[in-house]
């Protein structure tokens, strides 16, 4: 279980999140939801250990934050994985980094776990491409198949919709929702409001506090009001 308590944390004068208490159970499907700037990255990274000089506490499993990271495998897809498109990187070799925590060199069975977890994703044979060639959905998977082949027991995804079109989400999310049905966690920052609701047990809506933890079918108008303000249309998102 992630267990977040009393968690404030402010840049400079500026408060990002305040007093947020969340529990995510063991094998659970959360999306956060909430405008830009509700602190819904800020809360990721903190959970992950990227970000200190935070109020309150973050446990997983009962143990701080900071030490599990440490010691436990974990999926991280990022909002924008920043690499240069240049250079002759193959997806084997992104998909390699996963097996390296606390490694000098990859383990005996590497290709093997880096086929797998290609095929997991539907990417099988893409182990040659250079990720300079890729499409931002294809790149996602591989994002994701780095989590697969290590094994990870949670996942963290940073708005994966982003620069993907509507079948490469459908992938995605079938994907994801196979992993759920494995008893893995992900916790899953969304602005695909629809696709959200179906997917996930959970929705966290947060604009710098916490207005609801909730599930999908109990979340009401108003709480959706408070969260998002008088802009917030409920319609299908048209990706690029």
């Amino acid at each position: 279980m992630i267990r977040i308590e009393n968690l404030t944390y402010k840049k400079g004068s500026r408060t990002i999140l305040e007093k947020v208490n969340l529990d995510i159970a063991d094998g659970e499907f959360v999306s956060l939801i909430g405008p830009n700037g509700a602190g819904k990255s800020t809360l990721m990274k903190i959970i992950l250990g990227l970000l200190s000089g935070y109020e309150g506490s973050v446990t997983i499993d009962g143990v701080d934050h900071r030490r599990w990271v440490k010691t436990h495998n974990f999926g991280y897809v990022p909002q924008k994985e920043t690499f240069d498109p240049l250079f002759p990187a193959t997806v084997a070799d992104t998909v390699r980094l996963g097996l390296m925590k606390g490694r000098l060199f990859p383990p005996r069975d590497s290709r093997r776990r880096i086929a797998a977890a290609l095929e997991y994703v539907e990417l099988g044979g893409f182990e040659n491409r250079f990720v300079g060639e890729l499409s931002g959905g294809e790149f996602q998977r591989v994002l994701l198949a780095r989590a697969v082949a290590a094994d990870s027991i949670c996942f963290f995804l940073d708005e994966p919709e982003s620069n993907v079109d509507k079948k490469g989400v459908s992938r995605l999310y079938t994907i994801l929702a196979r992993l759920k049905e494995e008893g893995k966690t992900i916790v899953n920052i969304s602005h695909d409001l629809q696709t959200a609701f179906a997917a996930s047990d959970t929705i966290v809506c947060l604009n710098k506090t916490l207005h609801s933890h909730t599930r999908p079918e109990l979340l009401s108008a108003d709480v959706v009001t408070k969260t998002f303000g008088n802009a917030i249309r409920l319609l299908e998102k048209d990706h690029v």
